[in-house]
């Protein structure tokens, strides 16, 4: 079937008022990330000196199993709300309220019921009494997942941001307080409980509306559903293919390998978990907003991914390139073995650059048995490359493994991307250019530096490739890339955009 044809000299802007939100919403949860991660931060310096590892390791296995539950409970339910899968939104909100309350309920029995076998299955079975507890968290989960995708579908992430950011806080606050008191274990248990519930209590506090039970019906939910299992599925095999690597190298090459291998992995993913989970995280809340103008949906993914590539790919290359002297100057000469799978994961990290924005993409305009046809392409395909190539080649085999999943996924799903929004790929590589020129002219200035710092002391050379590239970056970005950067500014000002960008340059 052939496209319809559509305007090459369309405007890539949204309007002025979506991109406003666009921008302050991704300001607001790169906040939300940032102040979170420095909470999390600082309690766990304090929690490490007043209570014992055992305590740690004990709470992660119920931690652990709460991840995996939370997928399944949920159903994509949340996702189902922003997405907008009934035009009567309120039907919806009460329908999803209601089986997700049932749910959590259910889920959080079942927790208690099954906790005694988890732990006997992974040998902690003194962790038995703290992973029936934490089920209090799963009933308190199924509770909040309306409101919070309300306020996501009125993209009022700051209102949202405030709860979670107030999670944090109580949960440190509370997990300190008990450890000083000599609660030992049970301290982190009651930081994580009295945090879930605070962010529940807040997100209804937010929420435009309150949805009303006596609205709930049983053919909308079940249509929720239908849309909500396949966003439910592709979570729960991005937990599995999240993990799966770590498996295979701790069993075929033992704990050091691992450490370095899942180090070089966690600095690869930077770009991608920072700038890629703020910008393509309220993605899908617009995407969702504007699901049936097509032209609209285009401008969004492409101005999305502009934005994207010009932020993430120049460090994405730094840590390539640079990966040697950044590991020593960053970690020290104890985590050389970090150096040779980093610079293959920063291949990994830039094809996940272009791919990864697909998957909101499909959630937000109803299609998202694409995004779970994505995970199970990835796991076909990176599972038994690393048993192959794990044993033979160590963690550079496991790299080399993520490098052809994620390269397979973008061959599949790329074209599919494409005919969804009706782009074609000429377009996308032009609007895509002058961000990645700017990548490309980092790269070149660190390809020259880098081998001209051997010799220096670590940090030294760290801070060198830093100052260039950083400098590279700037200057190419003034001189290429201000056409993307200025929508930004102005919707941070919350001024009118002075001007669009178009896919398709002028003559």
């Amino acid at each position: 079937m052939t496209l319809p044809p559509h305007d090459h000299r369309e405007s890539l802007g949204l309007d002025d008022e979506l991109n406003r939100r666009i921008v302050r919403g991704s300001a607001w949860i790169g906040l939300g990330m940032g102040v979170g991660q420095l909470v999390a931060l600082g309690s766990m310096l304090v929690l490490v000196r007043l209570l014992d590892p055992a305590s740690f390791g004990i709470v992660a296995v119920g931690v652990a199993l709460l991840a995996v539950v939370a997928q399944v409970q949920e159903s994509g339910l949340g996702a189902a709300v922003v997405q907008g899968r009934h035009r009567d939104p309120r039907t919806a909100a009460a329908s999803a309220f209601v089986f997700a309350t049932v749910a959590g309920f259910a889920f959080a029995g079942l927790v208690v019921a099954l906790a005694p076998i988890y732990t006997t299955l992974i040998r902690l079975p003194e962790a038995t009494p703290y992973v029936q507890a934490l089920a209090a968290v799963v009933a308190i989960r199924g509770l909040a997942v309306v409101p919070g995708a309300l306020l996501e579908r009125e993209l009022d992430f700051r209102s949202r941001t405030k709860a979670e950011l107030s999670g944090f806080v109580v949960q440190a606050l509370v997990a300190v307080s008990c450890a000083a008191a000599g609660l030992g274990a049970w301290s982190l248990v009651g930081g994580q409980i009295a945090g879930t519930a605070a962010q529940g209590a807040l997100m209804w506090a937010f929420a435009p509306y309150w949805p009303a039970p006596r609205e709930a019906s049983i053919p909308v939910l079940r249509e929720m559903l239908r849309y909500g299992r396949h966003v439910s599925g592709a979570n729960v095999l991005v937990i599995v293919n999240n993990s799966m690597d770590n498996v295979v190298v701790g069993r075929f090459l033992g704990a050091a390998p691992l450490g370095a291998y899942s180090v070089a992995l966690r600095l690869a993913s930077l770009p991608n978990v920072v700038i890629g989970s703020i910008v393509g995280r309220i993605m899908f809340s617009v995407y969702a907003r504007v699901q049936h103008d097509v032209a609209a949906v285009r401008a969004g993914y492409v101005q999305n991914l502009q934005r994207t590539v010009l932020l993430a790919l120049p460090v994405t290359v730094a840590l390539g390139i640079g990966a040697e002297p950044i590991v020593l100057g960053l970690l020290g000469a104890r985590w050389e073995e970090v150096i040779g799978p980093l610079r293959i994961l920063a291949l990994f990290g830039l094809i996940r650059l272009v791919v990864g924005p697909s998957g909101e993409l499909f959630k937000g305009i109803g299609r998202p048995h694409l995004a779970l046809l994505s995970a199970v392409l990835h796991f076909c395909v990176v599972l038994p490359a690393l048993l192959v190539l794990v044993p033979r080649f160590g963690t550079s085999g496991a790299a080399f493994a993520l490098v052809l999943a994620v390269a397979t996924v973008a061959a599949v799903m790329m074209p599919l991307t494409l005919r969804a929004i009706e782009l074609r790929p000429v377009e996308l590589v032009r609007a895509l250019a002058r961000p990645a020129a700017c990548g490309a002219i980092v790269a070149v200035a660190l390809a020259v530096v880098v081998p001209l710092t051997n010799g220096l002391p670590p940090v030294v050379s760290m801070l060198v490739v830093v100052l260039v590239g950083g400098g590279a970056f700037l200057v190419a970005a003034a001189a290429l890339a201000r056409a993307v950067l200025r929508p930004i500014v102005a919707g941070l000002r919350g001024a009118p955009d002075p001007a669009r960008v178009d896919i398709v340059p002028s003559a």
